[in-house]
């Protein structure tokens, strides 16, 4: 008998002994149990790298459809759960719907904006340090978990027992994981007046007066006695009369701006775009697949500029320059002279 097959059979027999397991674990989330049967028997993620701000690469973990169509109903229950009681410093991974004032990239930056000191934290690794047992813990305060349900986090949730970049699950999940953190730094933040915001794996702290190293190191501390480790190479600290950047935002005078690196990545990215869609045009023709492909880029552009003209507003001279760029490298008389002439 084939490995593979066996493998199969292995997994139905565990998925009908723990069936009581799965029920509980399907009704708490309004999940169909066939469709959890399903991914939990085999978990599938296509996996691709991504450039991060400073070159590097981030990996991607992308779930098949089946599996980030029951990882989103997921991700829905537990973002109402975490709204009920979510921490003041938390501006990304969240649902602004039900929130009197809105939190995301651009509302963390301006947080910060009248502070004359600032310094910008990195976690290294933020997803993958977050593991099943961490999971587990949080999700038991939920639904009540068993050992066949940690087994099927591991499964649905997880991949080699980490926490998946890529997955809609994986946002929630780690705000959930990182709440008693954020908890005990906000606690020690508001006795020494320091402002604190949390975005992604981005913690900014400001105050009017110079941040101490010995309030640096308490905060070092609870992230380390939670097992996170700060990438020291990516610790920026600024002075006074210096211009401060968060998540790609700069405060000039007390007032939001593009960052020049932001700007660049753009710039970057829509000439890739461009390239790459000639490039693969050329290769495999104008098929359904290249065509969703493409879309998904262009989208991905299109978010880029709908933060620049945020941030620069919409008669900006940066954010217009962006939007001709991009504009331009939809020109399809251009595009089709050089792919196919």
């Amino acid at each position: 008998m084939r490995s593979d097959h066996k493998c199969l059979l292995l997994n139905k027999y565990l998925i009908m002994k723990n069936k009581s397991a799965f029920y509980h674990f399907a009704k708490s989330f309004n999940l169909e149990q066939e469709d959890l049967y399903l991914v939990y028997s085999s978990p599938t993620y296509h996996t691709f790298e991504i450039p991060k701000r400073n070159g590097d690469l981030r990996t991607i973990f992308a779930p098949a459809p089946n599996l980030k169509k029951l990882q989103r109903k997921i991700a829905e229950k537990l973002s109402k759960y975490y709204s009920e009681s979510l921490p003041d410093s938390v501006m990304g991974f969240v649902k602004t719907a039900a929130l009197k004032k809105k939190r995301d990239i651009v509302s963390n930056a301006r947080k910060h904006r009248k502070s004359k000191y600032l310094i910008n934290i990195d976690i290294e690794n933020f997803f993958p340090s977050i593991k099943t047992e961490h999971v587990a813990k949080v999700l038991n305060e939920i639904i009540k978990l068993d050992n066949e349900g940690v087994q099927i986090i591991r499964q649905v949730l997880m991949k080699d027992d980490s926490l998946p970049p890529g997955s809609p699950a994986s946002p929630i999940l780690s705000n959930l994981v990182f709440k008693p953190i954020d908890l005990a730094i906000e606690h020690f933040c508001k006795g020494e007046k320091i402002i604190y915001t949390w975005y992604v794996d981005d913690m900014t702290f400001s105050s009017k007066k110079e941040i101490t190293k010995t309030q640096i190191c308490t905060i070092v501390d609870i992230l380390t006695k939670h097992n996170f480790r700060v990438n020291e190479d990516k610790t920026v600290i600024y002075k006074k009369n210096d211009i401060k950047e968060i998540t790609g935002i700069a405060i000039i005078d007390k007032k939001l701006a593009l960052c020049e690196s932001t700007i660049e990545e753009i710039k970057s990215n829509i000439h890739y775009y461009k390239e790459w869609k000639q490039q693969i045009l050329r290769q495999y023709g104008p098929n359904e697949s290249v065509r969703k492909k493409i879309s998904h880029m262009q989208r991905s552009i299109k978010g880029q500029l709908n933060f620049a003209k945020r941030i620069d507003g919409e008669k900006g001279e940066k954010y217009n320059e962006l939007k001709e760029l991009y504009e331009h490298s939809l020109d399809e008389k251009e595009f089709a002279f050089k792919v196919y002439i």
